[in-house]
């Protein structure tokens, strides 16, 4: 098993904006099924840390992938890999709700 992190990244977002995330990473033989890119959600609940898995090899999972809010994509030029994860805000987008 191998983690990847990406880079440190300083991050400040205004409520309402959309957010793109990536991951980029070098690997001589990946494979998606050997090597699935996992992307996970943490966030502190009362005294623990909540983990939540949002995407698994570019299928994103429940209740993430009913939201609408959420994109991935994958771009490869071996041996150079791009995972990009886009979270898109609620404000702005028209809702079937009345």
């Amino acid at each position: 098993m191998i983690t990847l992190l990406s880079a440190t990244t300083g991050l400040l977002q205004h409520p309402g904006n959309d957010v793109t995330l990536q991951c980029e990473f070098c690997m001589d033989r990946f494979h998606p099924f050997a090597n699935p890119l996992v992307w996970r959600k943490s966030q502190w609940v009362v005294d623990t840390v909540e983990w939540s898995t949002v995407n698994v090899m570019g299928v994103l999972q429940e209740p993430f992938s009913s939201t609408g809010r959420f994109d991935v994509s994958f771009n490869q030029s071996p041996p150079n890999y791009n995972f990009k994860f886009k979270i898109t805000s609620k404000q702005g987008r028209s809702s079937n709700v009345k």
